[in-house]
């Protein structure tokens, strides 16, 4: 993530990351500042790691928080379908494996999600 949006989960005066309300509340921040300010596809990469951000803040006990990791499930996964398809995603690559490698660090996240939740159904899809 570029230091730009770094101030989202770190305090800039302690240099440690924001914990409990605070973080969960400037994930949404992120997300929100991000889908305004770099809407459209150069910006994946950015876009995905703030849903991934926001994702691992949600508390699954919270029903309106599961539906909502859901639907930011549904938006990374899509939006790495996206950039598996555009040359432009491509050629901003520094290096051919950092696709899978940030896919599989965002997969990871979806996977502890459904954990989490720990029904049968959120099992199989983890």
């Amino acid at each position: 993530m570029g230091d730009s949006l770094a101030s989202f989960e770190v305090c800039p005066n302690c240099k440690q990351d924001y914990q409990n309300n605070v973080a969960y509340e400037l994930a949404k921040a992120q997300v929100n500042f991000v889908e305004r300010e770099f809407a459209g596809d150069q910006h994946a990469f950015l876009y995905t790691n703030a849903l991934t951000c926001r994702l691992v803040v949600l508390d699954v006990k919270n029903e309106n928080d599961r539906c909502e990791g859901e639907e930011v499930i549904s938006k990374m996964l899509s939006t790495f379908e996206a950039m598996k398809h555009t040359a432009q995603h491509r050629s901003h690559l520094l290096h051919p494996d950092a696709t899978k490698a940030f896919e599989g660090h965002a997969n990871a996240n979806i996977a502890t999600f459904y954990h989490k939740i720990g029904s049968d159904d959120s099992l199989q899809k983890a």
